[in-house]
């Protein structure tokens, strides 16, 4: 006999809306990656054919180089030399006629960084680009400042244009159109253009998949509303923005959150443009287990000092409660279901514990294989899952660890 009861009525009814809600409360059902990237194709698409008929008309000129507005790239290498080997010959070689400045801030003492910059500085002599090697330096330590966020002002300061992009010594540009892509955001009304990043294939599956998970959350508020930070080491801002904001000026103390801070700081709803097309992306490399919970945990400390924490985190709070509820209650259902003999209670539960995570997963694997079609979708359920759990270990470890490590402040 099957039992309809009020217990069976209403949990029924609580699965059902739980599961549901989970289904909507979902970073990847929120913001259209891949929707968006079809725009960016298309834009491309007609760009091109612009500049096709622009050249038949102008055969000595590329219409596209005549808006693209001279910058600077800064590297700030922290023993990176073999990093800095493999990957500067990249960003010294990249399809930009309008001539860009590439500016490596040293430390004093990393003689290996000097040696490949001088292997570098002579290649570039021997056979010129578009592109000229600004090299300067810094000492290898700083009281009550930041020797990373140093090494960003002095480069900043050196640089000889408006324009500015960050990026990492351990990246690498996917294309040699790279710098064009990123370049072709840089309107008189632009303030701030954010670019992605994605990890090399040697990271672990949750590293990458862990990128992706955050970088919708930070796309959807960098387009529709004010960015709050970027988790990728990939940014273009305006020199002039910069000295104006004085830069650093209010967490010079902290010694990580440099990209964090910028975004955070100099972003608004209006001036900030965000580039994910494949041809802009650059690669980083795959970090160690302990470097990439190192910065994970030095966040923990960042995210007290950004505007806009509050409102980022109850989204991801409320994304984090809804799925862990609907899929632990139609578990705590049909145990029940199944003790008590409510066998229309059980399926229901399995019904939509199934539809959980089928549906999540299909909508998951979609919007992953935008940025990293490798991620299987057998995989895509239990990865979600878990970054609750990867969050809490970080919090722990911040939470146990020394304060000053976070700090410049060491007395």
């Amino acid at each position: 006999m099957l039992i309809i009861d009020n217990i069976t009525i209403v949990l029924g009814i609580i699965v059902l809306l739980l599961t549901v809600t989970a289904l909507l409360m979902d970073p990847f059902v929120r913001y259209k990656a891949g929707r968006r990237m079809l725009s960016f194709k298309e834009q491309k698409v007609q760009e091109e054919q612009e500049e096709t008929s622009e050249s038949a008309d102008n055969p000595d000129k590329d219409p596209e180089a005549q808006h693209l507005p001279m910058l600077s790239i800064i590297l700030t290498p922290h023993n990176q030399a073999e990093a800095l080997e493999k990957n500067l010959p990249l960003l010294l070689r990249q399809d930009y006629p309008a001539g860009y400045q590439v500016i490596v801030v040293r430390e004093v003492s990393d003689h290996d960084t000097e040696d490949v910059l001088k292997r570098q500085l002579h290649d570039l002599n021997v056979d010129p680009s578009d592109a000229s090697l600004y090299v300067t330096s810094i000492q290898d330590s700083s009281r009550f400042m930041s020797r990373k966020k140093l090494a960003v002002t002095l480069g900043v300061k050196a640089a000889k244009t408006d324009w500015i992009l960050l990026m990492e010594a351990d990246c690498r540009p996917q294309s040699d159109r790279w710098l064009r892509v990123m370049a072709s955001h840089c309107y008189d009304s632009t303030r701030m253009v954010i670019g992605y990043t994605a990890y090399a294939p040697e990271a672990t599956v949750y590293q990458r998949f862990e990128r992706i998970h955050t970088a919708y959350y930070l796309l959807r508020e960098d387009e529709y509303g004010t960015a709050y930070r970027t988790n990728c080491p990939h940014l273009m801002i305006r020199k002039d923005d910069f000295m104006k904001g004085e830069g650093y000026l209010g967490n010079l103390h902290l010694i990580h959150g440099e990209y964090d801070f910028l975004v955070n700081k100099f972003a608004n709803a209006e001036g900030t443009s965000v580039e994910f097309s494949p041809e802009a992306w650059t690669i980083e490399d795959a970090p160690s287990h302990r470097t990439w919970m190192n910065h994970r945990v030095f966040y923990q400390e960042t995210r007290r000092f950004l505007n806009r924490s509050l409102s980022h985190r109850a989204l991801f709070n409320a994304d984090q409660s809804f799925l862990h509820l609907a899929f632990w209650v139609p578990i705590a259902a049909m145990v029940l279901g199944g003790l008590s003999g409510r066998w229309v209670l059980l399926a229901i539960a399995a019904i939509a514990w199934l539809a959980l995570i089928i549906i999540r997963s299909i909508i998951g694997k979609k919007a992953v294989s935008v940025f990293d079609d490798t991620i299987g979708t057998a995989r895509i359920f239990c990865l979600e899952m878990s970054v609750v759990w990867h969050n809490a270990s970080a919090m722990f470890h911040h939470c146990t660890a020394d304060k000053l490590e976070f700090t410049t402040h060491k007395q």
